[in-house]
């Protein structure tokens, strides 16, 4: 849809440049997202200058064409569930420009995190003493429900969670090999002043460095197949799929339904972009991995049998 803000996504840590474009358009084919970013590879040049291989996409946005979140703040809305909100779990919130503690962001001790809020921002209130109000009922409601995720509680998380929009972020996570998600790039929203007052999570973001692999701050090199998830290094708000066996089976009985053959398709989009892309690849391989001659086809080799052996792991273990 027509919108102003759009997103270069950088693939540096991605030599392949198609962990953005698999994970998007696998999200993308879940009807329980309101939305998700659709994933276009581009080659960029600013200035006439070559800058490499980037996703372009939608912002993740309150807009109208996005999450459609944005409605007029009145005077008469006095509790959390007359409001839209978008937030994002995000360790560096801290260190944005603008960042305000108890304004743009607040920090929960309960689990170390920090959390962003990206709309409504003070200048859409009438009054500061509105805004404070609603922060605080946020702050407060978002340490309750993390709590319930800690404690895996069946009955507040049906209350008041949108669990299929959860498990299919889980899921996407899962066959990605998702690390970040355990402190930053979760988006969730919440749609009380549509009559939805339950936290959604969405739309996935940020899959450029995943695949299990260790954190290394440079493009991977690391080649391995060992489909190694580490429970530890998990979202708290993966706690439930953890440790609760009703929770368990939505994943077992949704990944079987949907995400199996959703990835079969999304496997044989990644091979024919592959295929599709190598004047594009060996421009960007010479402008950024010039001294690593083969670290782009190792990586992009790499990732098509990493998705083919998840899902032949996954088909094993969930289906």
């Amino acid at each position: 849809d027509k919108a102003k803000s759009w997103v270069l996504l950088a693939d540096y840590l991605d030599p392949s440049t198609l962990h953005n474009y698999a994970a998007l358009s696998l999200a993308g084919t879940s009807e329980n997202f309101d939305f998700v970013p659709t994933p276009h590879k581009v080659n960029l040049y600013l200035n006439g200058e070559y800058q490499g291989v980037y996703t372009l996409c939608e912002q993740v946005q309150e807009n109208e064409g996005r999450l459609g979140l944005e409605t007029e703040i009145k005077r008469s809305m006095k509790d959390l569930e007359d409001y839209n909100f978008l937030i994002c779990m995000n360790y560096n919130a801290p260190e944005k420009p603008g960042a305000e503690e108890g304004v743009t962001y607040f920090y929960l001790s309960s689990v170390e995190r920090y959390f962003e809020l990206e709309y409504p921002t003070r200048e859409d209130f009438p009054s500061e003493t509105q805004f404070r109000t609603f922060f605080n009922a946020l702050e407060d409601y978002m340490r309750e429900t993390v709590a319930a995720f800690q404690q895996s509680s069946r009955a507040y998380l049906s209350q008041n969670v949108d669990m299929n929009t959860l498990t299919d972020f889980f899921i996407v996570d899962q066959i990605m090999g998702e690390r970040d998600h355990h402190w930053k790039s979760v988006f969730m929203y919440y749609k009380g002043a549509e009559g939805d007052p339950k936290l959604h999570f969405g739309p996935p973001w940020d899959y450029d460095f995943c695949m299990f692999t260790q954190w290394t701050g440079e493009p991977n090199e690391e080649f391995d197949l060992s489909n190694d998830f580490n429970p530890h290094e998990a979202s708290v708000f993966f706690t439930p799929f953890l440790n609760s066996a009703y929770y368990t089976r939505k994943v077992w009985t949704r990944y079987e339904t949907h995400f199996s053959g959703a990835l079969e398709e999304v496997i044989a989009k990644v091979e024919a972009y592959a295929e599709a892309m190598p004047s594009s690849l060996q421009i960007n391989q010479d402008t950024w991995y010039a001294d690593k001659p083969d670290i782009t086809e190792d990586n992009v080799d790499f990732f098509i049998k990493y998705l083919k052996k998840r899902k032949s792991t996954l088909d094993r273990e969930w289906g």
